[in-house]
């Protein structure tokens, strides 16, 4: 029994060794699992034996059976020796299998072609190489989609999806974008691969097709530059046969038209010759044929010729041929407005020619002129401007219904001369009866007697004239001829001269004002206007009116005006008496109590020599005070001739203030002056001046006194404008005019005052206009109203007087008071 222990113990040894090897080579925990069961069971007997040589019992219950010992060992010997040839077979497989990889490796590094290996999502997981400039290590673990362009990740994730989810085998051509950005081409072929059901991998196989591709290009450029050379010879031999034919064609057609254009040049001579000495009564009837043969000649159906009148361009149509079966238009293009055809406005203003030989050549801004022709189904048209002198007279139209025709550049140069031939007949037709129908109102005028008419020469000699002439100077028939300078006075002889200059150089002397000696010695005030009727026999017509009555009716105005003003005058001093009364009081009350203080302190002898010269000079200076009252109220009030000269606007200005200050006292209106200083002096008359802005003070202190809120106050501004002129400013602060009433305020007569005479603002707008200047009003702050005048620096020339007529000329611009 021994013995079997030491035998179990030695091949359990020799079963744990051989484990332990098997463990250390194979790493199959499972056979390793296996052989260390059985050591397990031989413990026991490892126990007992040693228990038996130590004579130490482990425990008192454990025995063995020795021959199950025995038979464990032997077990464990026979395992681990078949571990070991297991893992001695593992060992040459995997020898064998590290052949095989190595040569698939070579064989696979070696292959032109591009192996790939990728997921469902195009992961790479293997590559073999990379014929690009990326590598290995940039592709593996990386998608194959971010090398492909976008528009190609369609076709890819289409095959993966066909080789993955259905297990069949696909080819397609895909481009490539390689690191630096060119393109390459490869051909894959892709299999299924993996062990799973449906597998989810795939194998790709990449050949490069690039070379091939560029080859494929090539030969399909080539091919179509083939193509593109057959075409074109193609086409140029067409183009060869369809020259000819239209070279056959064109010569026809210039055979057709060099025998119309001598046709129509055998016209054109027989018009030049008929129309030059054509009656004016015969001219639209010889047009009319005219066209008729141009129109038959040169195979038109349709011409026409059309005048444009002026403001807004609007073309009438006089003279029209149509060929049977076409209809007339000329009562349907009278008075057309040029602005419904712009682009051919615009040619024809341009005097450009304009020549269609088929309506789809017209531009799109023709639209409406396309939409007229094809209305009236004509095809191709000829438009030529006609121009009297440098001034456009109208044009003349050849149009072809249902064909095309070239209008080459000789067929316009004739139709040219055509429309110059029409026009220059219908010019003489035109003036001919204006020349008549001028004749005819001449020849009522002058009998008509309304005016005074003479008929004279170049030279000034007066052969002709009606009864009205006769009549102003008081001779007769039998007294002509006579002479200008004979009849008028000699300090008016120059105007005579330069009428007559006038007449010869521009054939009209403008009207002007002279005098003329009556037969019995005294003088005629005339307006006279000379004009050229013909430049070759010198024959004037002249217009004589009589002024006489006018002047005389001038001056009762100015005498009038005169006497209105000084009423106007007195009705403002009228309104200011009391004030008057009251400004006269203080300086004389002052005079009054330093005599009596100098009287009494004389009777006492307690006046001494200082306190007696300073009380007679604050006697003198209220006196002088007084006397400045009335030197401006005799001024203002004085009846005399208008004065031109240069006037200080500012010392105006203070004038009129000093006037108005009475009234605004009264009233409790302050006036503020802002006068601008250096102002120039204007020329006019000082006294109208401040009677003018006197009155507008007066109104604007009535205003500003009669707003019961707001600032009671009027400022007047004096300063030089943009156009330096001299300009016043007056605001108040009243309560405005109605806007109803503004455009009458300047007419006479006009107020809305119960006691006004309605002449204040009129006379005020004449005097300030009689001085070359302007007055308006504008609405003002606080409801107010400013007036605003504007006066021209001073001139040496003199200004002629005011008169009441020159108070209608112009509307007004503001309001009344």
């Amino acid at each position: 029994m021994g013995i079997l222990n030491f035998a179990s113990l030695v091949l359990l040894t020799i079963a744990g060794i051989q484990t332990a090897w098997a463990w250390r080579n194979l790493r199959d925990w499972r056979l390793a699992f296996a052989c260390l069961t059985l050591l397990l069971a031989g413990v026991p007997g490892i126990f007992e034996f040693l228990f038996d040589v130590n004579k130490k019992p482990l425990r008192a219950d454990f025995s063995f059976d020795e021959v199950q010992l025995f038979t464990v060992g032997v077990l464990a010997v026979v395992a681990a020796s078949f571990i070991k040839q297991i893992i001695h077979s593992q060992q040459m497989a995997a020898v064998a299998q590290s052949v095989s990889e190595f040569q698939l490796a070579s064989i696979l590094e070696n292959v032109p072609d591009a192996i790939l290996t990728v997921d469902r999502d195009a992961k790479v997981l293997f590559l073999n190489h990379s014929d690009s400039l990326y590598t290995v290590e940039d592709v593996v673990g990386q998608s194959a989609l971010r090398m492909l362009p976008e528009e190609a990740h369609s076709n890819m994730q289409s095959a993966l999806a066909e080789v993955i989810q259905e297990g069949r085998s696909v080819e397609l051509d895909v481009p490539m974008i390689d690191r630096d950005g060119s393109k390459r081409w490869y051909t894959c072929r892709m299999f299924p691969a993996g062990s799973g059901s449906p597998p989810d991998t795939a194998t790709v196989i990449a050949t490069n097709i690039t070379q091939r591709k560029h080859a494929e290009n090539e030969l399909r450029r080539s091919r179509d530059e083939l193509e593109q050379r057959v075409m074109e010879r193609t086409r140029e031999l067409a183009l060869a046969n369809q020259e000819l034919r239209s070279e056959i064609i064109e010569r026809k057609q210039t055979e057709r038209q060099l025998f119309s254009r001598i046709e129509f040049e055998r016209i054109i001579s027989g018009l030049s010759s008929r129309f030059i000495d054509l009656d004016p009564g015969q001219i639209d009837p010889a047009i009319e044929d005219a066209l008729k043969k141009l129109g038959e000649v040169s195979g038109t159906d349709h011409c026409s010729i059309c005048h444009l009148n002026d403001s807004p361009p609007m073309a009438s149509m006089t003279h029209e041929w149509c060929r049977d079966g076409i209809d007339p238009v000329s009562d349907l293009i009278q008075d057309l407005p040029m602005e419904q055809h712009p682009w051919l406005w615009q040619k024809i203003r341009e005097l450009v020619p304009v020549h269609i030989s088929n309506l789809d050549e017209l531009p799109p801004e023709a639209k409406t002129l396309k939409v007229a022709l094809k209305s009236r189904e004509m095809q191709s048209f000829v438009v030529v401007p006609l121009t009297s002198g440098h001034v456009l007279w109208g044009f003349v139209s050849f149009a072809v219904k249902g064909r095309q025709v070239s209008w080459h550049d000789d067929m316009v140069a004739l139709l040219k001369i055509v429309g110059d031939i029409f026009l220059s007949a219908l010019e003489r037709q035109r003036a001919s009866e204006a020349l008549r129908a001028t004749e005819a109102r001449i020849n009522r005028l002058f009998q008509s007697n309304i005016i005074g008419s003479t008929f004279t020469d170049v030279d000034g000699v007066l052969y002709d004239a009606n009864d009205a002439f006769l009549n102003m100077t008081g001779y007769s028939r039998e007294d002509l001829p006579l002479r200008w300078r004979d009849l008028t006075p000699p300090e008016w002889a120059h105007l005579d001269e330069q009428a007559l200059q006038s007449i010869r150089t521009e054939g009209v002397a403008p009207p002007r004002e002279k005098e003329y000696f009556h037969r019995d010695g005294h003088r005629v005030p005339i307006l006279m206007g000379t004009a050229l009727l013909d430049k070759n026999s010198g024959e004037c017509i002249g217009f004589v009116i009589d002024l006489t009555e006018r002047k005389q009716a001038a001056e009762r105005i100015r005498e009038l005006t005169s006497r209105l003003e000084g009423a106007s005058r007195l009705s403002v001093m009228g309104e200011m008496t009391a004030g008057l009364a009251h400004e006269l009081h203080q300086p004389l009350a002052v005079i009054a109590n330093y005599a009596n203080g100098c009287i009494r302190r004389l009777s006492k002898e307690t006046l001494d020599r200082p306190k007696l010269i300073e009380s007679m000079q604050e006697v003198v200076a209220q006196s002088i005070r007084a006397g400045e009252i009335l030197r401006r109220t005799r001024d203002f009030l004085h009846q005399r001739e208008i004065q031109w000269e240069s006037v200080d606007l500012n010392s105006v200005i203070r004038d009129a203030v000093h006037l108005a200050e009475l009234d605004s006292r009264q009233k409790d209106v302050e006036i503020r002056l802002h006068l601008g200083q250096n102002l120039p002096d204007i020329f006019g008359d000082a006294v109208q001046l401040t009677q003018a802005i006197l009155n507008l003070l007066l109104n604007g202190i009535q205003a500003t006194a009669e707003n019961p809120s707001g600032p009671k106050m009027i400022s007047v501004e004096s300063d030089i404008n943009q156009d330096s002129a001299v300009q016043i400013t007056i605001a108040d602060t009243g309560l405005g005019i109605p806007t109803e009433l503004r455009d009458s305020i300047f007419d006479q007569f006009f107020t809305t005052k119960s006691n006004g005479l309605g002449m204040g603002l009129a006379i005020c707008k004449s005097t300030i206009e009689n001085h070359g200047g302007k007055i308006w009003m504008r609405p003002g702050a606080f409801e107010g109203t400013e007036f605003l005048l504007v006066l021209p620096r001073a001139r040496r020339e003199l200004r002629p007087p005011v008169i009441l007529a020159k108070l209608t000329e112009q509307p007004a611009a503001s309001a009344p008071r």
